[in-house]
């Protein structure tokens, strides 16, 4: 089996993320998910993270688990 490679926006979010004090949880070709411990964090980061692309995946879920995930759509 072989493993894919991390998509092309990883780097630069990943560097964007951890200067911004964001918690990435997890991420996957056109997806990203981070920490949001409350609904306020969750719309700062939906805003921070949209200048690079991401648009938040409305899931309630989400919230209860303290995550919010995005998707890349460049």
């Amino acid at each position: 089996m072989q493993m894919s490679k991390n998509p092309d926006w990883l780097p630069q979010v990943r560097e964007f993320c951890r200067g911004a004090g964001i918690k990435i949880m997890a991420w996957g070709p056109n997806t990203l998910v981070v920490e949001a411990k409350s609904s306020e964090i969750s719309s700062q980061v939906s805003l921070q993270l949209r200048q690079l692309g991401f648009k938040a995946v409305e899931d309630e879920a989400d919230s209860y688990a303290g995550i919010l995930t995005l998707s890349f759509e460049p």
